[in-house]
């Protein structure tokens, strides 16, 4: 009698063709590259600002930030809308919550020490120069238009300024306009300050400009007062 034939059973699909391949998509890729991006940014700016002792400012990280969160959100939306062809949702919630953690931490920190030291230029820089000329102190109103580090060698004496200075530059300060409008009119000219112009980081610290108006009996006038931090 003939043996019966026998048939071997075939081979049992992978686990991923028995519930579909899915690709990643290829927005939530970007979208986390753009997080992790803008993390290491964040984070290379807090060591940068640790090692040189003053904060830097770069209001593009906030921009980065944005556009890996709008990245997340359209993956998401293209994700659900994909009936289940493609994957990366879980990539896309941490691309977000990277861009909210770093993203709106760092600009809440752009917030603070812009607003920090737009009023330490105004109150410990343009006032303590507007209240110096009021006070009928030019020579060391005129200290305080000096460069910040040279500042530091010229003692704070209307003496000694007016022998390092008066064969140079203080003639020509106390001649100028506003010299002029206080040795007029004295105790009858006020400034005020009508808000912050710029922000800007420089090699040395931070530039801050200023706009002020002078009230005087002869009229109102616009001056802009800039203040270097080192």
């Amino acid at each position: 009698m003939a043996d019966a034939p026998r048939t071997v059973p075939p081979p049992a699909p992978p686990a991923d063709a028995a519930v579909g391949y899915r690709p990643l998509a290829g927005l939530a890729i970007a979208a986390l590259a753009t997080a992790v991006l803008t993390a290491v940014v964040v984070t290379s700016i807090a060591i940068a600002s640790q090692v040189k002792g003053r904060a830097i400012l770069a209001e593009s990280v906030v921009a980065l930030a944005l556009f890996g969160l709008v990245l997340s959100l359209v993956a998401r939306w293209q994700i659900r809308r994909s009936e289940d062809t493609r994957a990366g949702l879980g990539l896309t919630k941490i691309a977000m919550w990277l861009c909210v953690v770093f993203g709106l931490g760092y600009a809440a920190f752009l917030i603070a020490i812009g607003w920090a030291v737009r009023m330490q230029a105004r109150d410990d820089a343009a006032d303590k120069w507007f209240a110096l000329m009021a006070a009928g102190q030019p020579e060391l109103a005129f200290r305080l238009t000096r460069d910040p580090s040279q500042q530091r060698s010229i003692p704070e004496s209307a003496d000694a300024i007016r022998r390092r200075f008066g064969a140079t530059d203080l003639p020509s300060f106390n001649a100028s306009d506003i010299s002029r409008q206080y040795r007029t009119w004295k105790d009858k000219v006020q400034a005020t300050c009508m808000g912050v112009k710029q922000l800007q980081t420089t090699p040395v610290g931070y530039e801050v400009e200023l706009n002020y108006q002078l009230h005087s009996p002869e009229g109102r006038f616009d001056v802009g007062v800039s203040a270097l931090s080192s």
